[in-house]
């Protein structure tokens, strides 16, 4: 047998898992089986193209790129299609965990550091975030219900607000919102098929609308949706002290290394020059990074002790008191206090206040919702309406994310928003062939046209049309963009006025008064902008249904 033929084999081995039964085994086997599987099993398969594939055979790895990548991309979209159509919420996050690994599969057969370290990344935050939804779904929900069917659960949070806090966070980890390490892990990993080959790339680039799109079904189908389903027994508790320091550990983890990715970046940023397939490699010393490896879990071991031996117990204390009664739902208890003005200004956060905020989501479903089905029509709206919801929610998300100090609107870089046009158009373009077949080309074609304009005016409909690939994309992230540079002009100009003296510091309370009400403003923009997409998007898609 010829090299060539011994490396495709070897690497068919240890990249393709095409066993069938993964899904299975995932879906049927007990919450310990399905979390070693998730984080743990699934991990051997990374560890085994790092250990052995990437240092054995370079060459080969890179002149199958290709090959990989496309078998990652349809791995991808078959594993979203199929998640959207499950209704076993435990084969969801399955499903869910085979296309993560399809993504820092990708990662690491970019031979880029960015690629490489992301998926390294991704797959620790994956083991994080699966682990985490396998306890929500197989371990709390399915303990006190006993059935996995997405379609029996409604209005969770109503029973259960403490969870559906923690299944929201770890839902956001699992779709990839910024703030989390599956955000850097996912981003750093689809840098490498976009640098190496475009065209796969903004295919692969899909699993972040579908992840969007099948993660925040899952939520809002168990957690809102109304009063809670009638088949839910009174019985039915929040989470005991187990469930919500094992789910919280994990909580934890996602977001404060996803604030903090360098703590994880520093160590792989050296070891991974070893793994990048060139001509002159560097040697390195195994014991290079031994004292920043000892550092960081000498930090992780401190964390874990102070917050087991100070900080859950009173959380837990707080949260998880006399919550077993059915009837505890109905009592008014404070969450947070605050004295103020001497004690005249009492502020406080109750649990009703609690289940208000996330009862008030229910408004913007309903206004999504009417925006869709007007925009389109009230038969097939109901058809797009989780899609058009998804994107309003993601949108929204991002959007207030940058809001936030020393954070950033990926909203307002090019690279996501032109993928989320991208994806509308493409999706329009394809139901309207599918709809109409070639008579889908009359839409070029204006209504009374006459016969010697009609190039003329063709051409200008053509790119008319492809222009909304572009300009859905570029007028969300200029509305973001400009907004925030313009805030942020702004606030360096007041802080150096305001720093100049006591006068100066008197007078800068003026246009720090304009700014603050320019940072509501931004707020009201926020909201805005993620509803005009929705309706664009909604508008693009009923041309490809009725060709108006």
């Amino acid at each position: 047998m010829g090299s060539t033929d011994f490396d495709t084999l070897f690497k068919l081995n240890f990249e393709y898992t095409t066993q069938v039964f993964l899904f299975i085994a995932h879906v049927e086997s007990p919450l310990g089986g399905s979390i070693v599987l998730a984080a743990i099993v699934l991990k051997l398969s990374l560890y085994g193209i790092f250990r052995l594939i990437l240092p054995i055979l370079p060459k080969a790895s890179l002149d199958y790129t290709f090959v990989i990548y496309t078998i990652a991309v349809i791995t991808i979209i078959y594993a979203s299609f199929s998640t959207l159509r499950t209704t076993d919420i435990k084969e969801l996050i399955a499903y869910s965990s085979v296309c993560h690994a399809a993504v820092y599969l990708i990662g690491a057969f970019s031979n880029t550091i960015q690629g490489l370290e992301g998926s390294i990344i991704l797959g620790l935050a994956h083991g994080f975030v699966s682990s985490g939804l396998f306890i929500c779904a197989g371990g709390v929900l399915y303990d006190r219900t006993g059935t996995r069917s997405i379609f029996f659960y409604r209005g969770v949070a109503q029973l259960m607000p403490i969870f559906a806090i923690l299944f929201f966070l770890l839902a956001l980890g699992n779709c990839g919102a910024p703030l989390t390490l599956n955000f850097i892990g996912e981003f750093m990993s689809l840098y490498g098929i976009i640098e190496r080959l475009p065209v796969l790339g903004v295919f692969a680039c899909s699993s972040i609308v579908f992840s969007a799109a099948y993660t925040i079904y899952m939520f809002n189908r168990t957690a809102f949706g109304g009063s809670f389903t009638k088949f839910l027994e009174e019985s039915v508790y929040d989470v005991n002290k187990r469930e919500f320091i094992l789910l919280f550990i994990l909580v934890a983890f996602t977001i404060i290394l996803g604030i903090y990715p360098s703590i994880i970046l520093n160590v792989l940023d050296y070891s991974m020059n070893n793994l990048i397939y060139s001509n002159k490699m560097p040697q390195l010393t195994p014991f290079y990074y031994m004292n920043e490896i000892v550092f960081a879990f000498a930090i992780i071991v401190i964390v874990l002790y102070i917050s087991s031996k100070y900080i859950l117990p009173r959380i837990v204390r707080l949260f998880l008191s006399q919550i077993r009664s059915p009837l505890d739902q109905f009592e008014i208890r404070d969450i947070l206090n605050l004295e103020i003005l001497g004690g005249n200004l009492h502020l406080s956060l109750t649990n009703i206040g609690l289940y208000l905020t996330i009862g008030s989501q229910e408004s913007l479903y309903v206004t999504i919702h009417n925006i869709v089905t007007s925009q389109i029509n009230t038969g097939r709206g109901q058809i797009y309406f989780p899609l058009m919801y998804t994107l309003f929610v993601f949108i929204l998300i991002n959007n207030l994310i940058g809001m936030v100090p020393y954070s950033f609107a990926s909203t307002g870089h090019f690279a996501l928003t032109f993928a989320l046009s991208f994806t509308i158009v493409l999706a329009a373009t394809i139901i309207g062939f599918k709809e109409h077949g070639l008579k889908f080309f009359s839409l070029l074609v204006p209504a009374g046209c006459p016969l010697v304009l009609l190039p003329l005016l063709v051409t200008i409909e053509l790119i008319s049309y492809l222009a909304k690939n572009v300009s859905l994309g570029l007028r969300l992230g200029a509305n973001i963009t400009s907004g925030h540079m313009l805030l942020s002009i702004l606030s360096g100009f007041v802080y150096n006025i305001m720093n100049s003296g006591i006068i100066f510091f008197i007078i800068g309370l003026i246009p720090l008064t304009f700014i603050i009400m320019f940072s509501g403003l931004e707020l009201v923009i926020a909201f805005i902008q993620a509803q005009v997409f929705v309706v664009l998007a909604s508008a693009y898609i009923k041309d490809g249904l009725d060709l108006h």
